[in-house]
């Protein structure tokens, strides 16, 4: 629903009711009408006020005690300004504002990109409460002007000149139309891998010898900013022949594809099930709603060895329809020395409400834990989170 506009529900029921045997429920300031439409159904119109700061507007039908069946329908309707403003991240440091014109008229837009801050990767993880100032500026279209007709998106792009790999960096992104009215955008952006999109599904068996592979950008964890540790007095990091990978991913319509090499001096996997995090290992943190002002939830996913073979485990899911527990990730691993190359073919559905097409952008966080013996004393990771469970500090994976 737009800011100041009405939405028509219709509203279908196996026993007749009349209007008056309903009654609607909104939030302070809306409105809402109930009457017949010329098929003998019910519609419900509900307006918003014009001035709101909500992003949501939750809408209750329900039925009155004389009505012959009882029932009730909880709506959760987005609240859209005149203009939206969608912040997405681009391979190589790009970044992409797409604004859209939500009215029934022509609008203005003059739009200016800001780079508010710079948190490098310390320890393992960022203090997003410490940020340096930019170390790096922006190109491209930082400032401009567009007339965006009803129903049309224009976009607007600039780069992050020298942006570090491992750092995360503050970005918004203003929109004010003609009457001076202003919408902004804030987010994290950082890492800006791309995974290609594969022409056929790769055969999940720990062998990077599809063309595909050899197309996805290749992306390390192999550096003292990337080791985090629970207690200092922990075993510290010996370089990269203690602990350090190199990963890659691919897609597509069925399933996000990683290719994840891993050096491990000392492999140590005694859990099985839910405790397959406790020990070596991949675990992601994965943000389905990245570019979103409201977050649905986050998704907790680990895989590992276990005494009865490789398995995956899901520990937070961000849709009703994806439950907790064994998940039916496709694994494959291949051994050699000190080496353990793993495949994986994650289904789209254990990811919703993620939708993949070329240009959509998700929230990921990748890491290493670490058992050398003496259980777990940390991990070393692709940007962080997966401890915390905090989605401002995953990094990005854009599909294209």
């Amino acid at each position: 629903i737009l800011k100041g506009g009405t939405v028509r529900i219709p509203l279908a029921s196996a026993v007749p009711l009349r209007p008056e045997q309903l009654e609607v429920i909104v939030p302070p300031g809306w409105r809402a009408a109930l009457e017949r439409d010329g098929a003998g159904g019910l519609v419900c119109s509900v307006a918003a006020p014009a001035e709101t700061d909500a992003r949501e507007g939750r809408i209750r039908i329900r039925t009155r005690p004389d009505a012959p069946a009882a029932a009730e329908l909880t709506l959760n309707l987005p609240v859209l300004g005149a203009i939206g403003i969608t912040l997405l991240a681009e391979p190589d440091g790009g970044l992409c504002a797409a604004f859209r014109n939500n009215g029934a008229e022509p609008a203005r837009i003059d739009w200016v990109f800001e780079l508010l801050g710079t948190c490098p990767m310390r320890e393992g993880s960022y203090r997003l409460q410490e940020p340096n100032p930019p170390e790096t500026f922006l190109r491209g279209e930082r400032e401009g002007r567009a007339t965006i007709q009803p129903g049309e998106t224009h976009r607007a792009r600039v780069t992050l000149d020298g942006f570090h790999p491992l750092s995360l960096y503050s970005v918004r992104v203003t929109g004010t139309d003609a009457d001076g009215r202003a919408v902004s955008r804030t987010r994290y952006a950082g890492g800006f891998a791309a995974a290609p999109r594969m022409d056929a599904a790769p055969v999940i068996d720990g062998a990077a010898d599809e063309s595909c592979w050899r197309r996805a950008t290749t992306q390390f964890i192999d550096l003292p900013e990337q080791v985090f540790r629970f207690r200092r007095t922990d075993a510290p990091w010996q370089g990269p022949d203690d602990l350090s990978a190199s990963w890659r991913a691919a897609w597509d319509e069925e399933a996000l594809y990683l290719f994840v090499s891993v050096t491990d001096d000392v492999l140590r996997t005694p859990h099985a099930d839910s405790r397959i995090w406790d020990q070596d290992g991949l675990q992601l943190l994965i943000d389905p709603c990245r570019t979103a002002a409201e977050k649905t939830g986050k998704i907790d996913l680990a895989v590992s060895d276990t005494p009865e073979g490789s398995r995956a485990w899901c520990y937070l899911s961000a849709h009703p329809s994806v439950a907790t527990g064994p998940v039916a990730v496709q694994v494959a691993a291949r051994s050699s020395a000190n080496r353990r190359d793993v495949e994986l073919a994650i289904p789209w559905k254990l990811l919703a409400p993620f939708q993949p097409e070329p240009g959509a952008n998700l929230g990921l966080a990748l890491i290493l834990n670490e058992d050398d013996g003496n259980g777990r004393v940390g991990f070393n990771g692709w940007f962080s989170g997966v401890h915390s469970k905090q989605l401002d500090l995953v990094g990005d994976l854009i599909l294209r």
